[in-house]
């Protein structure tokens, strides 16, 4: 009898055992897949976040110029022409995939120093000069307001 007591106690344990394995093992993968979620939601934020003002600076500028384009100068300098373009305005981080920045402090010293060259900002200025204001910061009072 006190066998058959020993016996049922180990099988218990056994399961007990086998039980709570299963319950850690899905808590642990439910964590994991939590963590990971909730790491790349942050990671898409941010992206979103800075590739949203970038895109918002770009359409401004080209509104402009299609605007001066389709309106008062119908034949704009070739130089204003490439603002229009994104390859060759803002998104240059594509270009060297080699040197893309490790940390997002790095990514956006980085994206500044590409887009801050003295070539983008004349162009830039050039647009600004001709319609006798700041663009993009006037659109952002008018949409984000």
């Amino acid at each position: 009898m006190e066998d058959d007591l020993q016996d049922e106690i180990e099988v218990l344990d056994k399961t007990w055992q086998k039980l709570t394995a299963k319950v850690h093992q899905e808590g642990f993968r439910e964590g994991a897949d939590e963590g990971r979620t909730k790491s790349f939601q942050l990671g898409f934020d941010q992206g979103y976040a800075l590739g949203l003002d970038a895109a918002f600076t770009q359409a401004c500028y080209n509104g402009a110029l299609r605007t001066l384009k389709s309106i008062s100068n119908p034949c704009p300098p070739d130089h204003l022409e490439e603002v229009a373009s994104p390859d060759k305005a803002m998104c240059q981080i594509c270009i060297l995939p080699n040197q893309r920045p490790d940390s997002l402090a790095e990514l956006k010293e980085w994206q500044k120093s590409v887009t801050n060259n003295e070539e983008l900002v004349k162009k830039y200025e050039e647009i600004n000069k001709v319609l006798g204001r700041d663009v993009v910061n006037t659109y952002r009072l008018i949409f984000i307001s």
